[in-house]
């Protein structure tokens, strides 16, 4: 527990990727059963896999997912919360994870119907270099 609060004190965490991370994907990543993102402005950065199991993780925008403090079950390993995440936006890639959606306020996201799963297919192995950086500064255009 020492190592992960001097982690979590650092600068370049808290200075740099945390505040980067909230500020490339402002609304909460959490999605719903019906794939619907959550509307809350994100406040905390959670990692996947949490630093002290790995971490060559630890700043690795694949591996962290902005949430609301009502989605951030602080203190429990990323993965046993059994939750799904659109995309997570970097300054040149975006990051898949399981759920395959982009964020709502992206200009390419397209909202699923409950009763269609087809979206999860077509993105799933979407990779960074398929969405390219242009289409990336187009959607945070807004957001800056």
């Amino acid at each position: 527990m020492a190592n992960n609060k001097l982690f979590y004190q650092s600068g370049r965490w808290r200075y740099h990727t945390s505040p980067n991370v909230r500020n490339y994907n402002p609304i909460c990543q959490r999605l719903d059963d019906d794939c619907n993102q959550c509307q809350q402005p994100s406040t905390i950065v959670h990692h996947l896999v949490a630093p002290e199991a790995d971490m060559r993780k630890a700043h690795d925008w694949q591996n962290l997912v902005a949430l609301c403090a009502n989605h951030h079950a602080g203190g429990q390993p990323g993965e046993t919360q059994n939750a799904r995440y659109c995309a997570t936006v970097g300054p040149h890639a975006i990051y898949m994870h399981p759920g395959g959606l982009l964020p709502s306020w992206h200009r390419d996201y397209i909202k699923p119907s409950p009763a269609d799963t087809s979206h999860i297919g077509r993105l799933r192995g979407t990779s960074t270099s398929s969405v390219g950086e242009d289409a990336i500064d187009k959607a945070l255009a807004g957001w800056t």
